[in-house]
């Protein structure tokens, strides 16, 4: 029988890994396509060997030298699945090496998300390993990996998670040193030293100081000789201090250098870089430049004592400087000047370190700007001065940049006198020249023209400060991004303004501009909160509806930094409701409600909110929105939101809405408004109960709608409901003097012809008489006659209105009710009824004096309502 020859894997293995050695995605593809290959030719009986751990590293390893992770896990991935299907060849299965390669591409890769993805990885590999997987067992090398990648990486928690995986290998370390055990996991000094530069890079001096403490505690149990803190770590440790913002970071990292100091240990003597670092940490704190100055003087007494190779440097005096800028007293600006003097003495004595640099004069400017001194400015333009002559001499270090004239500038700010405000722009002027003209070092940005911007808006300037801004925003079109002006350029221009109480609207427009280029794209211009509160406080908050919602909308997008007060809201609603504004105090009430809706507890509207836009829709007539609101209050106030309970008042601002909406089916919508209200009360809410306004709200609707042809009728059956209501205890409608007075006016506006309005005349006459019956707190006044007079004049044909003019006349004068109103009104219209009765004086003219005076007896009585 013929012996059937089968090929094994060893071409493909071969092939596979010189792949994985090219380097290039196409290859590495194609080298995992090879090994899956052999898998399945494998399967298929026609390989004499199948894939080996080997061929499947060869693979990953192709996909490392791309740096792409995720392809790599996704290689592991299927290795893994096949060794727990059992289909991988006997003694194959995913080794520490394997997740290693895996581990070290995403190491490679730098993406985001690779830290957190190379750490699933790792425990994947602990996981097997406490499995029964013992070739999977972590080693050193994915440890350093591991803690490498975390704190290289901005993933949020990536630190802490180094921090745990340092604890690990320390505990597994000294579990074995207690055991007498061997093992590979020995952490080294790489482990402690990349996280302590992590948290030095992120600021955080506590957390470096536990890794150093850590670190000691680790080398004294005797386990391990590798990790014994050096210089290196300490120096680490106090550049993580002078990074944190903390009061104490500087006393914290004068601590650790006093600890080098006072060690016997050669390996921890401090160097420059310690003293420096020292030094800037100073400068965090508030009270850092005299501690600062210290510092200076125990490094330069140790280097004079030989004791270190710490001589004090242009670097130490630099730091130094930006230590007695957070002083900010008279003093510094001398203490600055001495300073600088020292170091040229210095210098031109032979020490070369202590050469003065554009550094140094920059942080001396700045602190002699910020020192509200009188005599800062003098002490730095002869700073700026020395420079220029020094430069000219041929010193190339000492070129007045940009940087340095911008020191110039703040100077000239911080003066906050107009003089130096007109002074730095004129500096501004001829930095933009010299940089026209070829000189690219002194190139004004935005800092420069903030400087100057903010100069003229202390003192008041706002439309000087006004036209910087909008130099800036030109330049930037133009294409010159350096001085592109920030969302502060344009809060300071507004809030000047505002703050001089002149130009409101053109603060508006600059807020407007700015929401503009936010919208466009500029998300750096997003309006911060003062820029809307400073153009609310300098206007009526009637013209701060716009504001008030945009605002609304940038918080409901996540601007939680933008939400409006409740009281800044409401204040505005108020007014927006007293000029009847209904669509922008609308707008704001649905935006609150929705955030509410949508989970804002602090967005809650209550009673106020609701009345202003009801109220406001009733001023415009807009009688089916008002009463939409109202049932959206409604609703909002079953739902569990007590604040929105509708109250008498909102009622009868509905009531008002259909009394001037002008439809023709107004009073009977205003009608079945007083029946719902009663209807809520009935059910519960006491607060709605219809009273006297309610039915005099219906009154006016009788009056003011044309639609409504019977008004003597209707307002009589007003009338009447109220004595009803009130006889049987209701005491919240008792009719009084004002309300006949509203029924006769209502009746003088009948329409139609002259049998129609004589009947109403004389529904006005038995009013008037029901009031003369003497019924408690219902009696003509002083706007009863001139009513009824109109009644006349209205609704009576000249020739029979006379009698009744006359009687109404007799009946005003018995009540003692004749007033200056009622003459003007009777010269008019029946001046014959006044020759009559009057007693004229020589001038002719007929006047109250000519009348009996108890006919005006009462002429003063008011509405008793």
């Amino acid at each position: 029988m013929e012996k059937v020859f089968k090929p094994n894997d060893i071409p493909y293995r071969v092939f596979i890994g010189h792949l994985s050695r090219h380097g290039t995605m196409k290859s590495a593809e194609l080298a995992e396509t090879l090994l899956f290959k052999i898998h399945n030719l494998f399967q298929d009986g026609k390989l004499d060997m199948g894939t080996s751990t080997e061929t499947f590293n060869s693979a990953i390893t192709g996909y490392l030298r791309c740096k792409d992770g995720s392809k790599a896990e996704a290689v592991l991935k299927k290795m893994e699945r096949l060794y727990d299907d059992g289909n991988l060849l006997d003694g194959s299965f995913p080794k520490n090496l394997s997740y290693g390669l895996v581990i070290a591409a995403y190491k490679a890769d730098k993406t985001w998300g690779s830290a957190f993805k190379a750490d699933e990885v790792f425990r994947r590999m602990e996981a097997a390993y406490k499995a029964g997987n013992y070739l999977a067992k972590p080693d050193v090398i994915s440890y350093v990996d591991m803690i490498y990648i975390l704190t290289k990486s901005t993933e949020p928690g990536s630190e802490q998670r180094a921090g745990e995986i340092l604890a690990d290998a320390i505990q597994k370390c000294e579990t074995a040193g207690r055991n007498g055990t061997v093992t590979d996991i020995i952490p080294g000094r790489t482990l402690f030293n990349l996280l302590m530069t992590a948290y030095s890079r992120g600021g955080e001096g506590a957390k470096a100081e536990a890794v150093l403490k850590e670190m000691k505690r680790h080398h004294d149990t005797g386990f391990n000789n590798d990790v014994k803190p050096g210089k290196i770590e300490y120096n680490a440790c106090i550049a993580a201090w002078a990074n944190t913002q903390k009061y104490d970071s500087g006393d914290r990292a004068a601590a650790l250098l006093n600890e080098m100091i006072e060690s016997s240990d050669d390996d921890l003597q401090p160097d420059s870089w310690s003293f420096n670092s020292v030094i800037v940490s100073y400068t965090r704190q508030k009270d850092g430049a005299e501690k600062a100055a210290g510092i200076l003087r125990l490094m330069n007494k140790l280097y004079l004592a030989g004791k270190y190779d710490v001589q004090p440097d242009n670097i130490s005096i630099s730091n130094m400087l930006a230590a007695m800028a957070k002083n900010r007293t008279p003093e510094t600006a001398l203490q600055v000047q001495t300073l600088l003097k020292q170091m040229d003495k210095l210098y031109k004595a032979g020490n070369e370190k202590m050469k003065p640099d554009g550094i140094t004069y920059s942080r001396a400017i700045n602190a002699v700007a910020r020192s509200n001194s009188k005599d800062a400015v003098e002490i730095v333009e002869n700073i700026v001065s020395g420079m220029m002559n020094n430069f000219k001499a041929g010193d190339s270090d000492c070129e007045p940049d940009t940087v340095i004239l911008n020191g110039l500038l703040e100077t000239y700010r911080n003066s906050n006198t107009k003089v130096l405000a007109d002074k730095a722009e004129i500096l501004l002027h001829r930095m933009e020249e010299l940089y026209e003209k070829g000189n690219n070092s002194v190139k004004p940005n935005a800092i420069s023209y903030w400087t100057v911007l903010s100069a003229f808006s202390g003192n008041g300037s706002a439309k000087r400060a006004d036209t910087i801004l909008y130099r800036m925003l030109e330049l930037s079109v133009a294409g010159d991004d350096d001085v592109r002006p920030n969302e502060h350029c344009f809060s300071t221009v507004i809030a000047t303004y505002a703050v001089t109480g002149r130009h409101a609207e053109r603060a508006q427009e600059i807020l407007s501009d700015m929401i503009k280029l936010f919208e466009s794209g500029r998300t750096e211009l997003r309006p911060s909160r003062i820029c809307f509160t400073t153009i609310m406080a300098a206007q009526k908050a009637s013209k701060s509806g716009p504001i008030i919602l945009y605002m609304l909308e940038l918080y409901k997008a996540g601007a939680a930094d933008l939400r409006p007060d409740m009281r800044q809201i409401q204040k505005v609603m108020y007014e927006l409701e007293k000029k009847a504004m209904c669509t922008s105090a609308e707008a704001i009430l649905s935006l609150v409600i929705e955030l509410h809706e949508a989970g804002d507890e602090y967005m809650k509207p209550g009673i106020d909110m609701f009345s202003a836009v009801i109220s406001a829709h009733a001023k415009q007539g807009n009688a089916e929105l008002a009463e939409d609101f109202f049932q959206k209050m409604q609703d909002f106030y079953n739902a569990g939101n007590p604040e929105a309970k509708p109250n008498i008042d909102i009622g009868n601002f509905v009531i008002k809405a259909w009394s001037r909406s002008g439809r023709e089916d107004a009073l009977k919508h205003a009608e079945l408004h007083v029946e719902r209200m009663q209807s809520l009360y009935d059910a519960g809410n006491a607060e709605i109960k219809p009273n006297q306004l309610t039915y005099h709200n219906l009154l006016t609707a009788v009056k003011e709608l044309s639609a409504v042809t019977d008004k003597a009728e209707r307002s009589r059956e007003i009338l009447f409901r109220m004595h009803q209501l009130y006889d049987s205890g209701v005491g919240d409608v008792e009719p009084t003097s004002r309300t006949y007075n509203m029924v006769i006016l209502s009746i003088c506006k009948t329409e139609g012809n002259e049998e129609h309005k004589k009947a109403a005349y004389q529904m006005a006459l038995k009013t008037l008489k029901e009031m003369r019956q003497g019924r408690e707190n219902i009696a003509p006044n002083q706007y009863t006659y001139p009513a009824m007079f109109t009644a006349c004049d209205d609704l009576l044909q000249p020739e029979k209105g006379h009698k009744h003019t006359l009687e109404i006349f007799l009946l005003c004068c018995k009540d003692g009710l004749l007033d200056v109103k009622v003459l003007n009104l009777l010269k008019r219209m029946a001046p014959d009824i006044l020759a009559r009765f009057a007693t004229p004086t020589r001038s002719g003219v007929i006047e109250l004096s000519d009348f009996p005076t108890e006919w005006s007896a009462n002429r003063g009585l008011q509405d008793n309502t």
